[in-house]
């Protein structure tokens, strides 16, 4: 498909000129619920990152993959158990996306990843927006197991994961747990970036973002969180690097 700009979950801004956090989702009966903690890295403009920084969350994500499709519960056409890059794995898993911008395409292509048979997709948000959104991510009246059961929900695949590492992993747990409350506080449901169903879908999915595109978003994601302090000073942030862009 070539080159391609996708959208963020949070506030609609393009991905084009920023990094982005990515959370690997499971299709559920009336949606997609979370089941990694988030990963970082360059959007790469084709639905996915890449150069994601490495830690103990991507080191358990790419020994879970890997032994699931060992074990036949994991399906991947694309990507060989054998391989431990994290990139090469959340770049399967993105192509995904192109069976729920285009349900009507024949059987096999694009190509599916699955889950116990259960379609696995990313979601992708700026990371602009989700430092803001983590920047206070603790919560004192909760403690790091009860924040990943609430977000994760029982019989997730986030529990074969991370649930003997809970303690290694308090940052990003918290940090999830700070971005699901704010996606559930306004109406925002988990979704793939050409997912119809949710706020800012990425329309016409698979083309290229112009400058002009680029300013549209930004305008219509200050106006639509010109009264959330923390997001709109985000906005500066992310107006600052799409300025650098050469056609802005």
């Amino acid at each position: 498909m070539g080159y391609y700009d996708s959208n963020c979950l949070v506030t609609g801004v393009s991905l084009r000129p920023v990094d982005a956090t990515l959370v690997v989702l499971q299709r559920v009966p009336g949606g997609y619920r979370p089941i990694t903690l988030g990963m970082t890295g360059t959007h790469d403009r084709a639905g996915a990152i890449d150069g994601i920084e490495e830690d103990l969350n991507t080191e358990l994500v790419v020994r879970y993959f890997r032994d699931r499709q060992r074990d036949g519960r994991f399906e991947a056409p694309e990507w060989d158990c054998g391989d431990t890059d994290v990139d090469v794995l959340i770049a399967c898993i993105s192509r995904t996306c192109g069976a729920v911008a285009f349900p009507d395409f024949p059987a096999g292509f694009p190509v599916l990843t699955a889950l116990d048979g259960a379609m696995i997709v990313p979601a992708l948000i700026a990371r602009p927006i989700w430092d803001a959104l983590t920047r206070s991510a603790a919560r004192a009246d909760e403690s790091v197991a009860q924040q990943f059961d609430r977000i994760f929900g029982p019989g997730s695949p986030a529990g074969e994961i991370y649930r003997e590492r809970l303690t290694d992993l308090e940052k990003p747990i918290r940090e999830l747990a700070a971005v699901t409350d704010y996606l559930s506080a306004n109406g925002l449901p988990w979704a793939p970036p050409p997912e119809p169903a949710q706020r800012y879908p990425t329309v016409g999915y698979g083309a290229i973002h112009t400058g002009g595109d680029v300013r549209d978003y930004l305008r219509r994601a200050r106006r639509d969180h010109a009264d959330i302090p923390d997001v709109h000073a985000a906005l500066v942030d992310y107006h600052d690097a799409a300025r650098e862009l050469s056609d802005w």
